[in-house]
C-alpha cells in the first residue's frame, strides 16, 4: 500500500488528524520543551488565566504541548488544578483535583490520569479557566480533537468558562471542518 502524501491540507477530520499528528511528531523533544515553555508564558499572561483560582488542564502525553510546567506553576501560585478523567461508560470527562505526577496511571488510550476512585471531584462551577487539548486548530477558534468528543461535550455544558487551546504552529491550519457537535473555543 502506498503512503499517503498531501499536496494540500486534507479535508476529512481523520486525514487531518493523521496529517497534523505526523507534523507534530516531527518536532524534536528539545524544540517541544522550548516551544512549550514559550506557550506557558503566553498562557500565564492572559488576564483570565492569571485571575483563575481553579484551572482545568489536560495532562500532556506523546508529542502534545507539555502541560507539566503549567501544572507546576499553577500549584506554586496557590491555584487549584483540576485534570480530566475519562468516564468511558458515560462518554464524558470528570474534572478531579490534581495531586501528583507520580499518582497518574495510563488510561486505555494511553493518556495519563488519576484513578477516579481515589480522586476528589471538582464541580465545573468551581473551574475558572480551561486549557483545552486538540490535534488541529484554526484562527476561527475551531478545533479537531482526538475523535471521541469528550471536550466538545464538556464545553457544550460549560462553555461560559474562559478557555484556550495550546498548540504548536504545526497544528494551526487555515481552516478545519466543524460540525454541529463541534464547540468553538
Amino acid at each position: 500500500m502506498a503512503k499517503k502524501s498531501y499536496n494540500a491540507i486534507p479535508a476529512s477530520k481523520a486525514d487531518i488528524r493523521e496529517f497534523v499528528l505526523k507534523k507534530r511528531n516531527f518536532i524534536s523533544a528539545r524544540q517541544r520543551r522550548q516551544k512549550s515553555s514559550a506557550i506557558d508564558k503566553k498562557l500565564f499572561s492572559m488576564p483570565a488565566f492569571r485571575k483563575a483560582k481553579t484551572v482545568f488542564t489536560y495532562i500532556s502525553f506523546r508529542s502534545e504541548v507539555s502541560t507539566r510546567g503549567i501544572i507546576k506553576k499553577c500549584l506554586s501560585l496557590g491555584k487549584k488544578v483540576a485534570v480530566p478523567v475519562a468516564d468511558m461508560k458515560l462518554g464524558k470527562i470528570i474534572p478531579v483535583q490534581f495531586e501528583s505526577f507520580s499518582s497518574l496511571k495510563k488510561s486505555r488510550f494511553g493518556v495519563p490520569e488519576p484513578a477516579l476512585e481515589n480522586s476528589i471531584k471538582i464541580p465545573a462551577s468551581k473551574i475558572d479557566f480551561i486549557v483545552v487539548p486538540g490535534v488541529a486548530f484554526d484562527t476561527s477558534r475551531n478545533r479537531i480533537g482526538y475523535g471521541k468528543g469528550f471536550y466538545d461535550r464538556f464545553l457544550s455544558r460549560h462553555g461560559k468558562i474562559p478557555n484556550a487551546a495550546i498548540a504548536f504552529e504545526a497544528q494551526l491550519l487555515s481552516s478545519v471542518p466543524a460540525g454541529g457537535m463541534d464547540i468553538k473555543l
